[in-house]
């Protein structure tokens, strides 16, 4: 039945809330579980300050927390400048500050490198986490673009989790919305001694992530929704919920 099924919220504490309220409304049960904690980086903040963007210059955000985090930082006018977000997500998160962003047709760095808007050179400032994959940056810089990177923040293990990951005696699906997040619930698991709970289900973005669950010892159990954004994940729980439905 509906209100048997219990959903572990993953995502990051300041992302988490709404994806939960998506997902109580539906009549599931969840439990907020942080994998990640997510901090600001202050080493950037000088780059950040003196940051002048001209007209033509393109600004790639890589996540909705690079668009936080950067303008924690920043007073930069960038309404005037072609704006890229990664994703749905990362375009909402800039137009509550009233900035328009296009995204890409597929959501990630290989779906960014074959837009119109990069074909010619550009001076490029690519807004990102700490540490972030080399793709999108060389392949910009191998094509004749210049490009800045701008490290806006961090994750790290959320060990405040443990505590709460104990107390869990049943569990039905893990919501995972990264690679860094699955990685992470991964390890908080195991300092927990609870590795009974890689038995539920997962729901998550992609192939990529599915691969790595398993390989993990995760249940091969594994739903991948649409994309990342909390409209996709949300539709999951919605279909397992209208199946079980015609099930009763």
């Amino acid at each position: 039945m509906t209100q048997d099924i219990l959903v572990l919220n993953t995502r990051p504490e300041r992302q988490a809330k709404p994806l939960t309220n998506k997902i109580t409304r539906l009549g599931a049960k969840v439990i907020e579980c942080p994998s990640l904690k997510i901090i600001g980086l202050d080493r950037d903040v000088e780059k950040i300050n003196k940051t002048k963007f001209k007209n033509d210059d393109v600004i790639i955000f890589t996540s909705a927390n690079a668009v936080y985090f950067y303008f924690k930082k920043s007073m930069s006018n960038i309404k005037q400048n072609t704006v890229i977000a990664i994703g749905p997500a990362t375009q909402a998160a800039l137009l509550e500050r009233k900035i328009y962003a296009i995204c890409p047709k597929t959501f990630n760095s290989s779906g960014i490198l074959k837009m119109t808007e990069l074909r010619e050179n550009k001076n490029i400032t690519i807004i990102t986490g700490y540490n972030p994959k080399k793709q999108l940056h060389s392949c910009l810089q191998e094509t004749g673009h210049k490009v800045t990177l701008i490290e806006a923040y961090k994750r790290i293990i959320n060990n405040d989790s443990i505590t709460k990951i104990k107390n869990i005696t049943k569990l039905d699906y893990i919501l995972i919305s990264s690679r860094d997040s699955l990685i992470a619930l991964n390890q908080l698991i195991i300092e927990s001694g609870k590795i009974e709970l890689k038995t539920a289900a997962i729901i998550t973005i992609n192939i990529d992530v599915r691969k790595l669950a398993i390989k993990l010892g995760f249940n091969d159990n594994i739903i991948v929704s649409k994309d990342a954004t909390d409209a996709s994940l949300e539709n999951c729980i919605k279909e397992i919920i209208d199946h079980n439905k015609l099930k009763d």
